[in-house]
């Protein structure tokens, strides 16, 4: 629905601009030429201005945002985020005490990917649980929004069970999971090779 609204405020002033191209025509053909260009030239002008502070001040900013959580798993310092604060020192000082809290901060943000890749991080790397590890991917996929999201959670849980687990069948069970329901995304492809 949020796309929707954004998608019919970039095109309102395209509307306007083609709204007022009748009377144009109309100031034309009653030979008020003069008057039908500079009535066409100030609503390009005014749709031009509108367009260019939207997309400076707001779809560009946007899309930035959605490029940079989509290849770098998040635009943040771990300075500007509790989450990966959390797990940072979660990690400096092995302290597993510090994870039931950690895994309440990601249950809050579980649309966010960069949050379940941190936990199933602590949990397989730090403290050498990868059933855990597993478990916090799977439910991940379930959560995250995107579709390459889910399937790169899928294909990693299926990944930590062949390689952590020597569970082959469950592996393969998960691999054939994610090609099926994500065909089309990277890992949704290379599950499918495997």
């Amino acid at each position: 629905m949020r796309r929707f609204f954004a998608i019919l405020a970039v095109l309102l002033p395209v509307a306007g601009f083609v709204a007022c191209l009748p009377e144009v025509r109309h100031f034309i053909d009653e030979g008020m030429v003069v008057y039908g260009m500079l009535l066409m030239f100030g609503a390009l002008v005014i749709m031009t201005l509108l367009e260019t502070l939207l997309f400076k001040w707001w779809v560009l900013p946007a899309w930035g945002r959605s490029i940079s959580e989509r290849l770098y798993a998040g635009t943040y310092a771990p300075e500007d985020d509790a989450l990966v604060a959390l797990a940072d020192k979660i990690r400096q000082e092995k302290d597993e005490q510090l994870m039931p809290q950690l895994v309440r901060m990601v249950q809050r943000d579980s649309r966010r990917p960069r949050a379940w890749q941190e936990l199933a991080n602590l949990q397989l790397y730090e403290f050498s649980q990868p059933q855990e590890a597993v478990a916090s991917l799977l439910q991940g996929a379930d959560k995250v929004k995107a579709k390459e999201d889910r399937a790169f959670l899928l294909y990693r849980a299926a990944k930590t069970c062949e390689q952590h687990l020597n569970d082959a069948a469950r592996a393969k069970d998960l691999y054939e999971q994610t090609a099926r329901r994500f065909p089309r995304t990277t890992y949704g492809k290379l599950a499918a090779k495997k």
